[in-house]
């Protein structure tokens, strides 16, 4: 049994009841896995020799003993024959694909002694158990402008907004000096938060209207799975139509559903920047709401969801800069928001030239200071996060700042999104660690949960 923390918390979240008694060290060592008695288990933990330590004082000079008797050496054993080759025995019957080694076949047997014929009925198994061993994952999120998260309602911890500096000319931006581009940075932070449902209007009564522009909120990239639902409200048991325009400027129309509740999972080619309702005709008493646009890929109807978002504007004197990875972060420092610059502005100096510690347009110049400046500011600057998922996005136009922060998970959430099986647990697994933040209470955990069942298959490439 792995012992978790049922929750925990981030600021003023609640925490969970007592967790049940947990094992003892030799009850898990046998779940492991391992066999044997108490006094087996004891001699398991006799650990590797240690280091000589210092050399002690001299003591005094012992009586000398007497000399013992020098024993017989023993005689070499003779080397045994080679047994004969047996008789090929008869073909059997095909069995399910099974593993490809005596270690993996053995690895089916759980460590509840459970027997299993497939390791994949076997992690299937186990992994149910685990979706029940820990509530919620704590994951970090690092290096972009834009994040599409996972989430449970509350608010990002340790977060850091980063600053960036590119070159920009008549409105492109490039990451190293092309002839006539200007230096430019962040110069202001404006976030915006929103949740799940990308559509602000959830209502179209068919008498005001044919058309309605259900105003997206976001567009939505190309081959980007989209689930529509809806409810209809009417004993007109017509389909809904609804109308893509794409960027562009085509567009595309589906319609479907009936009475009631209805939804559908969509995959368009082309990236969506507009969404409308529409009827052609035989639209008498038809009214629809609980209109959504998630990306929810559930084949069941949604619990509605009003469109929900947040910003966050953060007010900087100067902007935020970067050279190569130095840069300059707000971030939390001892419960406070600071601002720590570390990079240099000034007029464009002879000498002065793009490198791996400067950066200029040659007429102003940014350089790497030698010791960072901090100053205190009073803006909050932790993100608010939805239930079940987050979009995370900067609204500046040109040179954008990068966020840093952590956030928590549905433990189980977390696991099916992974995807786990013997073909790609490597993968998985690494993926789960280097985005689990470090102040997370349930990291050995998990990863304890991971490595007691993948032992055999990750040692083996994951075939």
């Amino acid at each position: 049994m792995i012992t978790t923390h049922k929750t925990y918390s981030i600021g003023a979240v609640e925490t969970g009841a007592r967790g049940e008694r947990g094992y003892s060290a030799y009850e898990l060592w046998l779940q492991a896995g391992n066999k044997g008695t108490e006094e087996d288990f004891f001699n398991s933990l006799k650990g590797d020799k240690g280091f000589r330590g210092p050399r002690g004082e001299k003591g005094e000079q012992g009586e000398q003993g007497e000399k013992g008797d020098r024993g017989e050496k023993g005689d070499r054993g003779e080397k045994g024959d080679r047994g004969e080759k047996g008789d090929r025995g008869e073909k059997g019957e095909q069995g399910e694909k099974g593993d490809s080694t005596q270690e993996l076949i053995d690895a089916r047997v759980s460590s509840y002694g459970e027997e299993f014929n497939t390791l994949e009925n076997r992690l299937n198994t186990e992994f149910n158990r685990a979706y029940n061993k820990a509530d919620y994952t704590v994951l970090k999120a690092s290096g972009k402008n834009e994040y599409c998260l996972d989430t449970v309602e509350g608010t990002t911890i340790n977060t850091k907004m980063l600053g960036q500096t590119k070159f920009v000319k008549d409105g492109v931006v490039y990451d190293e000096y092309t002839e006539g581009a200007t230096l430019q940075s962040v110069d202001k932070i404006n976030i915006l938060i929103s949740g799940k449902n990308l559509i602000s209007v959830y209502v179209h009564d068919f008498k005001e209207t044919l058309a309605k522009n259900l105003e997206l909120k976001k567009s939505i990239k190309q081959n980007t799975k989209i689930k529509i639902s809806y409810k209809n409200n009417s004993n007109n048991n017509n389909a809904v139509g609804f109308k893509f325009t794409f960027k562009d400027g085509t567009q595309e129309t589906q319609a479907f559903g009936s009475i009631g509740k209805n939804y559908k999972i969509l995959q368009l080619s082309k990236e969506i920047v507009k969404i409308e309702t529409y009827r052609d005709n035989n639209y008498d008493g038809l009214i629809i709401s609980d209109i959504m646009v998630t990306e929810d890929l559930n084949e069941s109807y949604p619990d509605f969801e009003p469109y929900k978002q947040d910003k966050k504007d953060v007010l900087i004197n100067e902007p935020l800069r970067s050279i190569k990875e130095i840069r300059d972060t707000i971030e939390e420092v001892n419960e406070k928001n600071v601002l720590i610059r570390r990079i240099g502005f000034r007029a464009f100096q002879q000498g002065d030239t793009n490198s791996d510690t400067m950066l200029t347009d040659n007429v102003n110049t940014q350089y790497i200071l030698e010791e960072p400046t901090q100053e205190t500011i009073t803006d909050n600057i932790s993100l608010k996060t939805y239930d079940t998922k987050t979009y995370i996005s900067s609204n500046n136009e040109m040179v954008k700042p990068l966020l840093d922060f952590s956030y928590l998970i549905k433990t189980q959430q977390l696991l099916n999104n992974l995807n786990l099986n013997a073909e790609n647990v490597e993968k998985a697994r690494e993926e789960f660690k280097k985005n689990l933040s470090e102040n997370d209470d349930t990291i050995n955990v998990i990863l304890n949960a991971i490595d007691n069942i993948y032992t055999f298959i990750a040692n083996k490439g994951g075939k």
